[in-house]
């Protein structure tokens, strides 16, 4: 049968299949009496001068505060020790110790891990050796390389790139004849020669100061001057002597020789050749002949002519001199005109740049003390310019041609008649 209630009081036997009390008072607050055959017995507080499980009094199995057995039940095992009191205990892992298999799920950090076999999810060491490496299911062994007859070269060749050597052993080489979409040089480079389609400096683009050849603003930059004429272009330029020179003066060092003939108003030199005869061998002549002969009537003098003194009733010649004054300029002119002199030339004959052409006269004038005009059906502003004696230039002030047109020109002694 079972029995509840709150509060019990036995005084003397108590026997239940079952009782349940919040407080049992057996002896009347005394420990007295027995109370036993219970199957099963529970209360806030029980109490009892002997309190039985079976046959085994629970006094002997409950602990009792400081009642000096107190002893350490947790006792060591594989790879542990203890240590500590029974109600303070101490478990330890032994500081090498040795399992059959180990897990990590998080990181594991110290020196020498030695074991059967070991799974880990990451795993850094500074030296790892074992039997079998495994990487999921790989076995490291078949990807790790090792010394044996097959060393082959395992870098390959890409663009501008050969290989060679052996796989513990490459080497890489740039190709002799590299070919690249663009190149950064840092320093300095040295090409023996160099093309691209553009080149840069800084953020300079070298077409637009490099000069082109031709371009439209290829010029003959080198201009004529006094007999000489030039041509060609501003990159490639060529400066000529005109055909016929004026010079005031002109000192030659060696052996000169003139095919066409040379008109100088004086000349001296050591020795004047005419072909290979040297003329003062004729001066010498003529010389001893005027010294000698009073009397020269209707004589003709091809040369110069000097002497002391000179007396004739019609005396004519190119340039008459006494002493270094030419008499043309102190004798009054025969007439009633100045001297005057006109012509045409083709425009064909106009060369360089600018386009000038000269005109030598088939008579000198005395000096230049004449005026120039110039006229022509060709559209130019016309000017002169190297005027001499016996001839003048013509300058167009343009580089433009003009084969077709003719040019006029008038020469005038000065003075008034």
């Amino acid at each position: 049968m079972g029995l509840q209630v709150n509060d019990l009081i036995v005084e003397q036997t108590l026997s239940a299949s079952t009782l349940t009390a919040t407080t049992l008072y057996v002896g009347n607050n005394s420990i007295g009496g027995t109370v036993s055959n219970f199957n099963s017995l529970s209360a806030t507080t029980l109490s009892g001068g002997t309190i039985y499980s079976g046959g085994t009094d629970l006094y002997s199995i409950f602990l009792t505060t400081a009642d000096g057995n107190d002893i350490t039940r947790v006792q060591p095992g594989s790879n542990i020790t203890t240590g500590g009191t029974g109600n303070n205990p101490t478990i330890n892992l032994n500081a090498s110790p040795s399992v059959n298999n180990l897990t990590f799920s998080g990181t594991a950090i110290g020196g020498t891990v030695q074991a059967g076999a070991g799974t880990f999810t990451s795993l850094s060491a500074g030296t790892l050796s074992g039997g079998t490496i495994l990487s999921a299911g790989t076995n490291l062994y078949s990807i790790f390389s090792t010394t044996d007859n097959n060393d082959i070269t395992r870098v390959q060749p890409g663009s501008n790139i050969t290989t060679g050597g052996t796989g513990n052993n490459p080497t890489v080489s740039v190709v002799a004849s590299p070919s690249f979409n663009s190149i950064t040089s840092s320093g300095a480079s040295s090409f023996t020669t160099l093309s691209a389609t553009t080149f840069i400096s800084g953020s300079t683009d070298l077409y637009s100061i490099f000069a082109t050849i031709p371009d439209q603003n290829d010029v003959t930059r080198v201009q004529p001057g006094s007999n000489i004429t030039t041509g060609g272009t501003g990159n490639n330029p060529t400066v000529s002597v005109v055909a016929s020179p004026s010079f005031n003066a002109l000192t030659l060092s060696g052996l000169t020789s003139s095919s066409g003939g040379a008109t100088f108003a004086n000349l001296s030199g050591t020795n004047i050749f005419s072909g290979s005869t040297n003329l003062q061998t004729y001066f010498n002549t003529i010389n001893a002949q005027l010294l000698t002969e009073a009397n020269l009537s209707g004589a003709t003098f091809t040369g110069q002519v000097n002497a002391p003194s000179l007396s004739a009733t019609t005396l004519s010649g190119g340039t008459i001199l006494s002493g270094s004054t030419n008499l043309y300029q102190i004798f009054a002119k025969t007439g009633s005109t100045l001297i005057h002199k006109s012509g045409t030339i083709s425009g064909s004959t106009f060369a360089g740049n600018p386009k000038i052409s000269t005109v030598t006269f088939a008579t000198a004038f005395a000096n230049t003390n004449y005026a120039i005009t110039i006229t022509s059906n060709t559209n130019r502003t016309w000017t002169w310019e190297s005027k001499a004696a016996g001839s003048f230039v013509i300058n167009a002030n343009s580089n433009t041609a003009f084969a077709t047109g003719n040019v006029d020109w008038t020469a005038t002694e000065y003075g008034e008649k």
